[in-house]
């Protein structure tokens, strides 16, 4: 179902507030309250939710390319089975939110807020992360392949059958990290100090040795 302006607004003063099956692609939604919120397989793709409350909302299955989430308080927000690609959540508050099982390709998570943000089956490639903190957190299977995160704090952090794979970590922080589920690329004299201080496995290690021309026998 495709909604007009009129609709939209019924929609969101129901008391049941939850949506299914809602298209609610390149709706102007900015600052409106929808905390609380159950979207069901609805789209949201161009869609401007900049400086809505979406604390402890839930968006199933939903499809949000292009959505613009800038300054969103989303504390406690749920995410699951989403595609959010190319999203913008430029200083959004996303403190306990989780992404679970999420399409977050190219999506902008610069300047937010995000204590304890779960990241659970994700894929992540390219997305802009830079001085984000993942500190000590566990991530899980999650692809961080070709991201920005360039000077984010993965201090303490789990990284769980996660990749790294030519990403941008210039100024990260690794110091206590537990890297050895977590693939991280071709390993060599020039990348290695990157991952100063991080825990890596016996197999990972023998990469660096390779990649600096020491054969292990």
């Amino acid at each position: 179902m495709t909604a007009n302006v009129d609709e939209i607004k019924n929609l969101l003063s129901q008391p049941s507030r939850e949506l299914n099956d809602v298209d609610l692609s390149e709706c102007d939604l900015t600052n409106h309250d929808l905390s609380g919120f159950v979207f069901n397989r609805c789209k949201f793709s161009n869609a401007n939710l900049s400086g809505a409350n979406l604390e402890d909302s839930t968006f199933n299955k939903c499809h949000g390319f292009k959505t613009q989430f800038e300054h969103v308080q989303a504390a406690d927000s749920r995410f699951i089975d989403c595609n959010l690609s190319i999203s913008n959540w430029m200083g959004a508050v996303l403190s306990s939110a989780y992404f679970s099982n999420c399409k977050l390709t190219g999506a902008n998570f610069q300047e937010v807020r995000a204590l304890s943000i779960t990241f659970n089956t994700c894929i992540c490639v390219g997305t802009f992360l830079r001085n984000f903190s993942f500190r000590n957190i566990t991530v899980q299977e999650t692809d961080f392949s070709e991201a920005d995160l360039d000077n984010s704090d993965f201090r303490g952090a789990i990284l769980e059958k996660c990749s790294l794979k030519g990403a941008l970590l210039r100024g990260a922080k690794f110091q206590g990290a537990d890297l050895r589920m977590c693939d991280l690329g071709e390993l060599s004299l020039s990348n290695a100090d990157l991952f100063r201080g991080a825990i890596i496995s016996k197999s990972q290690a023998t990469d660096l040795l390779r990649g600096l021309g020491i054969i292990v026998a």
